[in-house]
């Protein structure tokens, strides 16, 4: 059975390289990445590429924990951003090829 850990450790690997083709592969047409703390809502692998590309601060993203079922993930990552430690929680779902 296919799940979704290895898409989602090949989603932060290619972030935090910012190896931003092998990441857009790694996206469906219609990923919706939504962002509760602030209420930003990002629809459409274009305007997230945009999102993340153009990400106005220095941050840097240490996978931690990736707890898989299925198509469903989840994601425990240590980020800093500008110089300022946080952590993240992602869920990710993918399609049935395998895409976020």
């Amino acid at each position: 059975m296919r799940t979704a850990h290895e898409p989602v450790t090949r989603y932060w690997a290619a972030a935090e390289a910012r190896d931003w083709d092998a990441f857009a592969a790694l996206l469906s047409d219609d990923i919706c990445y939504e962002l509760p703390q602030t209420r930003k809502r990002i629809g459409g692998k274009a305007r997230y590429l945009e999102f993340s590309t153009d990400f106005p601060a220095d941050w840097h993203a240490t996978l931690r924990l990736v707890i898989a079922d299925g198509d469903r993930a989840r994601s425990w990552c240590d980020f800093v951003t500008d110089g300022v430690p946080q952590i993240a929680v992602t869920f990710f779902e993918l399609t049935p090829d395998g895409l976020v």
